[in-house]
């Protein structure tokens, strides 16, 4: 039981942190004004078709959208819930990942926790709230 509450204040520890980074070094940037465009369309109930292009220009799935719209929604439509959403989802991933490590090794599991949250590569994915950041977090 402890390993699971301990796992848990880890991730949110990285939830927190993650939506810190993400709100204090976001600025205006094509993607996240297409994405909030998007998103207030799916807001006034209209039905995105597509989801955002990826670099070979083709359009990728609208369940993008769709997955973080209940974070606008709790948040009365303010465009920085995009961030906590990627950070919801990044966080979700990584504690999928531990609920199958924890069963083998406790200490193991939350160092590679740390490893995975703390480096850039994640943080960026995980803080920052354009198209392609979230795809780590489904993979």
């Amino acid at each position: 039981m402890y390993k699971y509450l301990l796992s848990f204040i880890v991730l949110a520890g990285l939830f927190l942190l993650w939506s810190y980074l993400g709100i204090a070094q976001t600025g205006i940037h094509a993607d996240l004004a297409r994405d909030l465009n998007e998103l207030s369309n799916i807001w006034i109930g209209k039905i995105v078709w597509l989801g955002p292009m990826t670099s070979a220009n083709f359009h990728a799935s609208p369940l993008y959208y769709y997955l973080l719209f209940p974070g606008l929604v709790l948040s009365g439509g303010n465009g920085l819930s995009l961030i906590p959403s990627h950070a919801f989802f990044a966080a979700l991933a990584l504690g999928l990942f531990a609920c199958f490590q924890l069963k083998k090794t406790f200490l193991g599991a939350i160092l590679v926790i740390l490893a995975i949250g703390l480096s850039r590569w994640w943080i960026d994915s995980s803080s920052f709230p354009w198209n392609g950041h979230m795809y780590p977090d489904f993979c």
